[in-house]
């Protein structure tokens, strides 16, 4: 049962402002089965594998009884599966406000993009983290070469007393 566990790994996977992977999500470590012990497996491996079969479902049903008319279902999605770029839209949300991130999503959309999402929606600005306006704008300005977009630059977005 060791080669499903994160626990073993000769690293901690995280990232730099929000820490473990398992923070505020699935934990890395949860694995279904039996209580034997004979046949289990990673839930994160299960989790993801839902949301594709739920996309591909909701794609199905919205082309043949909603959509009678040849169009193409627009669905958006932040969990994603092998083959789900044919289904879906993939959305990278979530995004903390950070040079570092806003570096980070150029790769990030170009490997979605070779993976075969014909589309990614971002967070234009971030979303999680006090605003940055000077991050904002250059955001904004990548935004502009991104295939859909999302502003998170919004006044109701921010608290009036500190302003994040």
């Amino acid at each position: 049962m060791q080669d499903l566990s994160t626990y073993y790994l000769p690293f901690i996977p995280a990232f730099k402002y929000s820490g473990p992977l398992d923070n505020m999500t699935i934990s890395l470590n949860a694995t279904l089965g039996d209580s034997t012990g004979g046949s289990r497996y990673s839930s994160l491996v299960a989790k993801n594998g839902i949301s594709a079969f739920a996309i591909k479902r909701t794609y199905n049903a919205m082309a043949n009884s909603v959509l009678k008319n040849n169009s193409r279902p627009l669905i958006f999605s932040d969990a994603s599966w092998a083959g789900s770029g044919a289904y879906s839209v993939a959305l990278l949300t979530d995004l903390y406000r950070s040079w570092d991130n806003l570096q980070n999503v150029i790769p990030q959309v170009l490997a979605l993009s070779m993976y075969g999402f014909s589309a990614t929606m971002v967070d234009t600005c971030g979303s999680l983290g006090p605003m940055d306006e000077e991050l904002c704008a250059r955001w904004t300005q990548l935004a502009t070469f991104m295939p859909m977009v999302r502003n998170y630059f919004n006044a109701t977005y921010l608290d009036p007393v500190t302003g994040l």
